[in-house]
């Protein structure tokens, strides 16, 4: 069994366990040579046959070099061990994706189908089949850049071989194709199909073939050609998935094609491709396809026990339990809560009371008087091993979403993670009520939602308090509509965790409080907060300092505040500044949002656009907000970081808005360029 801080081959030290399966482990690994970060793959096998196949697997791999595949660095083969060094890509898989938010919209799964599309060109160009084309082997960052993996840093595959009375059959049988599940040997139209099915269960949320309660009436449906016509699909891709999961080889588009049909499916949206070669000839639409009657969706993991992703549980092993629901659509931004899609900031008082300063931790982060006034870091963070239990660890790094999971609330709803849900230092559950079959509906019952901070908090003494292995809860008393609770960590960090309700039918506040704190306490408790598996994008307003967007110069239009008395938020994603008297207030923060049309007039700053609010903030304020970019968040939807400026004093509106707009200018000047 490996260990953290184990050399392979001399080289290669091992960080932390990311992924556990039945051929052995993946670990984050540190590259000592070249002084990058890798995954690396150890295979337990038994046996010159077992050694074969899996260099032949890293062979295939390891020959192309593309920016859509995974690369393959290096083979070592150690006692009983062989070890698989690869591309170490900080992102999920689709699986996951499709898992934890739904199936994604049409043009997002088109994007990310192009891509992989491009990466079967060069495969295929080489000579070599994958031969498991599903969503578990895509790989999907941040930024929407989407990889295939041979290796997958995943859970275990689906077995090997999948037996029937008459026949093995090699493959996932979800996504197997139908000359595959007869027998044949999979060719390049059977990737096609392969990302076809991929992205079928993408955008649908099931597998092409339907739901099956065992692997076997899948490679039955398979043999038959069985495909079920799309129902969230729609035009230009509703004809590309014909095409692509034509039921003969011979009529499907090669991957070339399938990469120009995709190109055209995807229309506008925003999901960053790297450079490519001209695409091949525009595709043709498949021969006709057996339907099979309706019948209910399919998880992409339900049936198979095929659940891959990504876990960023430092040492402890990723397995995922499968949900016993199906994700539905996504809902629309007008169905979501107040804000849009985004930005519902918790502003509870006592939550507001301790998102202060950080001054200790920041500059423990090596922040020193030459450093640059916006972080410099990596586009990923440092490496950590795992560490004393129930700590924050580097505050940009830790991942709130770590401490969410939207499986322990399926008893209550259908729950949908949230990770870009307004804060940097916030991730949100939304609990959705079912329908009488047992899908998602429409209705938000509740949000549950952790955040960051950095200060103790002060509760009167009579504040219920409890422990929960190195985790101390307090229980706050519940409030109209609220149930809050406060995590107080070994190293005086503090985790806040509220849950609001969002419709009368929703179950107990604070029971799904207590549900959500057992879960936290219970990753808190084997370490160090989780990082998070995809560091903030290089433009990012995550990388900057808050107090840093405001010197003397520019809050001197603000009669009475101490310029050099700025206190920073958690991270210094923010800061705020006091004056003379408490009714003199400079408040800087950071957010989140889908749009700014909601949030008061619009303005210019610098040159960025903007919105005014007038006493937002109560009598006597002014709110600005100045966008720092825009970009597309985890399903394709617009998305915007944005700077929040509040001056509150005793003035009137328009004199403080004067004021505000002085500081918003200025905070546009000194964002970096995007």
């Amino acid at each position: 069994m490996a260990e953290p801080g184990q050399r392979i081959s001399d080289r290669y030290r091992l960080v932390r366990l990311i992924g556990t399966g039945g051929m052995g482990e993946v670990w984050l690994a540190h590259d000592e040579l070249l002084g990058r970060r890798v995954a690396v793959k150890s295979a337990r096998v038994d046996g010159a046959k077992a050694r074969r196949r899996l260099k032949a697997e890293a062979s295939n791999a390891g020959r192309q070099v593309h920016p859509h595949l995974v690369g393959v660095f290096d083979l070592v083969t150690a006692g009983p061990a062989c070890w698989i060094v690869m591309e170490y890509v900080p992102g999920h898989s689709l699986a996951r994706m499709v898992r934890t938010g739904g199936p994604l919209d049409g043009a997002e799964v088109a994007a990310l189908g192009r891509q992989i599309a491009d990466a079967l060109v060069a495969t295929h160009a080489e000579g070599v089949v994958h031969g498991d084309v599903t969503p578990e082997n895509v790989l999907v960052t941040e930024g929407g850049l989407a990889k295939l993996t041979d290796f997958g840093i995943s859970r275990a595959r689906w077995r090997e071989y999948v037996h029937s009375r008459t026949l093995s059959v090699r493959g996932k049988p979800p996504y197997l194709a139908p000359e595959v599940a007869r027998g044949a040997t999979a060719g390049p139209a059977s990737d096609v199909f392969g990302l076809g099915a991929t992205l079928y269960a993408a955008v649908e949320g099931r597998s092409p073939y339907g739901e099956a309660d065992h692997p076997v009436v899948y490679v039955a449906r398979a043999q038959q050609g069985a495909v079920r016509p799309p129902r969230r699909a729609a035009g230009v891709l509703a004809r590309v998935l014909t095409a692509l999961l034509a039921a003969e080889p011979g009529d499907r588009p090669d991957a070339a094609e399938a990469s120009a049909m995709l190109g055209g499916a995807a229309g506008p949206v925003a999901v960053p491709l790297p450079a490519r070669g001209a695409p091949g000839p525009g595709g043709r639409a498949g021969a006709g396809v057996p339907v099979w009657p309706q019948a209910a969706g399919f998880t992409v993991t339900n049936g198979s026990g095929d659940t891959q992703g990504w876990s960023s549980a430092p040492g402890a092993p990723f397995e995922e339990a499968e949900e016993p629901e199906e994700p539905s659509a996504p809902l629309p931004p007008s169905a979501l809560p107040a804000r849009a899609w985004l930005a519902r900031r918790f502003t509870r008082p006592v939550v507001r009371a301790v998102l202060g300063a950080l001054v200790a931790l920041v500059l423990a982060m090596g922040l020193g008087p030459g450093a640059l006034w916006w972080f410099d870091r990596p586009g990923s963070t440092p490496d950590r091993p795992s560490g004393p239990r129930a700590v924050l660890g580097e505050a940009r790094a830790a991942d709130p979403c770590a401490l969410l999971d939207p499986r322990v609330f399926t008893a209550y709803g259908s729950a949908v993670e949230h990770p870009v849900y307004g804060a940097f230092d916030r991730c949100d559950v939304l609990l959705y009520a079912r329908d009488e079959d047992g899908r998602r509906s429409a209705e938000l019952l509740a949000d549950i939602q952790v955040d960051f901070a950095g200060e103790p908090a002060g509760f009167d003494a009579h504040v219920p308090r409890r422990r929960t292995g190195a985790v101390t809860v307090a229980e706050l008393p519940a409030e109209s509509g609220e149930c809050v609770r406060n995590l107080q960590l070994a190293d005086g960090n503090q985790v806040w965790l509220a849950v609001e309700r969002e419709a009368a039918g929703a179950p107990a506040l604070c029971t799904l409080a207590r549900t959500a704190v057992d879960h936290a306490a219970e990753v808190l408790n084997r370490g160090p907060v989780p990082e998070r598996p995809a560091g903030f994008a290089a433009a990012s307003l995550a990388r900057v300092d808050g107090c840093r967007l405001l010197d003397a110069a520019a809050l001197a239009v603000v009669p009475g505040i101490d310029p050099h008395d700025g206190h920073p938020d958690f991270a210094r994603w923010g800061c705020d500044w006091a004056g003379d008297t408490d009714d003199v207030v400079v408040d800087l923060g950071f957010d989140r949002d889908n749009s700014l049309t909601d949030d008061g007039s619009p303005a210019r700053f610098g040159g960025r656009p903007g919105t005014v609010s007038p006493e937002e903030a109560g009598e006597g304020s002014c709110v600005v907000r100045v966008q720092h970019r825009a970009y597309p968040g985890n399903r394709g939807e617009r998305t915007i970081e944005l700077v929040t400026v509040t001056v509150r004093g005793p003035w009137k509106a328009a004199a403080a808005c004067e004021r505000a707009g002085e500081l918003g200018t200025a905070v546009a000047r000194r964002l970096p360029v995007v």
